[in-house]
């Protein structure tokens, strides 16, 4: 867990590695298949790209870096920017008449340096560089992201509008025969496989960071520069430090940069930027409200129904929370899922994690209705990394060492006084407890990602958070345990294979493991204060260490030697795992308490992988990791 940088990714080998594992799905334009690479769904040329763009990318100062899902106007904000950048010298040639916009302003992940589809080289571009991206906020790199210096300018477009723009887009270049339903593209687009999508979250990502750091990114609407092009393009200059002199600069710029006029340029009817793309295919009607000429009321209904049901609006205002059973039955609807081989269910994918429908459901209203109160602590883990251990040891601190109370750990399983949130009545219909007469301060437990907590929980300074990983060698070796333990028959069981296939890509309950575990890491590096990360291995190899430590980050430091060691006595993994009570009786209906005790060692994963499965999961954790100084 070093602060230093890992190399980063050029192994071509590791990224191939990387590919094979994750999700893909045939996609119905074009014939070809799109990945999903933390979260977004693209070809795989732009997933490959994407991986090396941002593991090597350096910014520099004054780089200005465009943004937007695609059709949604980056082809007209490029020419903008493009206008404004050159400025109104009259010796030199007009910019856009001499090339197609994406000639000046390329898109980086089809640059040569990432892509084998030749544009422009990033590290020979002149300074100050302009350039444009697709990928969503999360993809750009730390370089990007961090710089006081690079600015962003993010355009994005009502989605009915950004369907139809996408459709006539891609069906321009099949045969007529092979023209795309409308149908099928909506239902597509309302589950958020496309290219760059899901396109909700792909918006609401830079609207987030855009009200985080005005200064920094610039959030634009189509429609604002429809309606007042003079006003929001007069904005986007003075963000780009290009302020207008006088109304008739501004005014040169608008007539260049006119739709009618970029539409009719002779660079634009008759050349093509890509060999399969002809420049024309950017410039077709420009129309706010074009969906009215092509969508059915069904398809406006549906439409409308998943964009008001996005748990956060773009608006300063918050959104009232989820607790519309109709309304979160009609997001389910639309999420991606998959047949999951253990016990014959169905994952779901909701804001980026795969779980089953029910703790999807108690997840959104979890996010959506939680108030954290102060000195709420939450223990937050993957599946199978020791959050069992990690529970008994906070309740024991927090009991603290009173002899006249019965020892909690002795009366029941350390999952009935740390219950789960995501499975408590108030969410799910699983009564455990209710999370509102759980007296202060209230300790439980989450698997969801950090992305998922409600903003209560993750604002407040009052609430602590600890965390606890393990090596994804043993987890995946305990989870393989626990669920053929737990939901198979012996003649069913599923062979280890399969699951670390499964494992690799990602999908697995609380899955992928690797984005879970980093999210809080990083959030812990610029929260030390807030959030504890623990490794299960220096659990087990220096006990005393750690559980001191846990205790003076609860505020419950050991007054002396012997208070430390009657902790861990009473929870040593081989006591926990005796005691009467986790050895008769069930927390869950379908889950004897002593499934959670099993032997807890570390490196049994030698026991039970191949040497291949050993290397396909040192590769991808090497290649997860890389940069972020943690170590597992």
């Amino acid at each position: 867990m070093s602060e230093k940088k890992s190399s980063p990714i050029v192994n071509n080998e590791e990224i191939e590695r990387i590919i094979e594992q994750l999700p893909k799905i045939d996609y119905f334009w074009n014939s070809y298949q799109l990945y999903q690479w933390e979260g977004f769904w693209s070809t795989l040329t732009t997933v490959n790209a994407a991986m090396v763009f941002k593991a090597t990318f350096k910014s520099k100062p004054n780089d200005v870096l465009l943004a937007s899902s695609m059709k949604t106007s980056s082809t007209w904000l490029k020419a903008i920017c493009v206008s404004i950048m050159q400025g109104n010298k009259e010796e030199e040639e007009d910019l856009l008449v001499k090339d197609n916009p994406h000639f000046h302003v390329p898109t980086i992940e089809v640059m040569h340096c990432y892509s084998k589809t030749p544009t422009h080289d990033v590290y020979t571009m002149p300074p100050p560089r302009l350039f444009h991206t697709h990928l969503p906020y999360r993809i750009l790199p730390d370089s990007i992201k961090n710089s006081d210096n690079c600015k962003i300018i993010y355009i994005t477009r009502n989605p009915k509008d950004t369907i139809i723009s996408m459709w006539h887009f891609f069906n321009n270049r099949k045969r007529l025969e092979d023209l795309s339903p409308l149908e099928e593209v909506v239902e597509n687009f309302c589950k958020g496989v496309h290219p760059y999508g899901p396109f909700f979250e792909h918006v609401l990502e830079y609207w987030e960071e855009s009200k985080k750091m005005p200064q920094k990114i610039l959030f634009l609407k189509y429609e604002d520069l429809k309606i007042d092009p003079k006003k929001e393009v007069a904005k986007i200059a003075l963000f780009l430090g290009k302020p207008f002199g006088n109304e008739e600069d501004l005014e040169i710029v608008l007539n260049k940069c006119s739709l009618e006029r970029l539409k009719n340029l002779e660079v634009n009817k008759s050349g093509s930027i890509r060999s399969y793309i002809h420049n024309s295919a950017y410039f077709r009607k420009g129309v706010v409200g074009d969906w009215k000429n092509h969508m059915t009321p069904e398809m406006e209904e549906q439409l409308d129904k998943i964009t008001k049901s996005i748990p956060k609006k773009m608006s300063e205002k918050k959104s009232s929370p989820i607790v519309n059973n109709e309304e979160i039955e009609k997001i389910i609807e639309q999420l991606p899922k998959i047949d999951y081989f253990w016990n014959n269910y169905q994952l779901y994918q909701w804001e980026g994690f795969w779980s089953t429908l029910t703790t999807v459901n108690a997840a959104m209203v979890f996010k959506a209705t939680f108030k954290s109160k102060p000195n709420d602590v939450l223990l937050a883990s993957s599946i199978k990394t020791g959050s069992t251990w990690l529970k008994a040891i906070c309740v024991s601190i927090m009991q603290g060492n009173k002899e006249e109370e019965e020892d909690l750990l002795v009366k029941d399983n350390p999952h009935f006084h740390v219950p789960t949130i995501e499975a408590m009545d108030y969410y799910l219909k699983t009564p455990t407890h209710d999370l509102y007469t759980m007296p202060s301060p209230r300790l439980f437990h989450t698997h969801l990602p950090y992305r998922v907590l409600p903003d209560s929980t993750k604002n407040s300074d009052n609430c602590k958070i600890i965390y606890i990983t393990r090596n994804p060698k043993d987890t995946i070796i305990s989870m393989w345990h626990f669920f053929n333990h737990n939901c198979k028959r012996l003649e069913d069981l599923s062979p280890l294979e399969e699951v670390v296939e499964y494992f690799c890509k990602g999908v697995h309950p609380y899955g992928p493991f690797f984005e879970h575990v980093l999210e809080y890491w990083k959030e812990s590096k610029k929260k030390p204060q807030k959030i504890l990360f623990l490794k299960y291995e220096d659990l087990k190899i220096d006990p005393k260490k750690e559980v001191a430590k846990i205790a003076l980050f609860l505020g419950k430091p050991f007054g002396n030697e012997e208070d430390l060691e009657i902790v861990l006595n009473k929870c040593s993994l081989e006591r926990l795992k005796n005691l009467e009570v986790n050895k008769s009786r069930s927390i869950f209906s379908h889950i004897h308490n002593s499934a959670f005790f099993r032997k807890g060692v570390v490196g049994d994963w030698k026991n039970h992988m191949t040497p291949e499965m050993k290397e396909q999961l040192d590769k991808i954790t090497n290649l997860k990791l890389q940069g972020s100084g943690l170590e597992l």
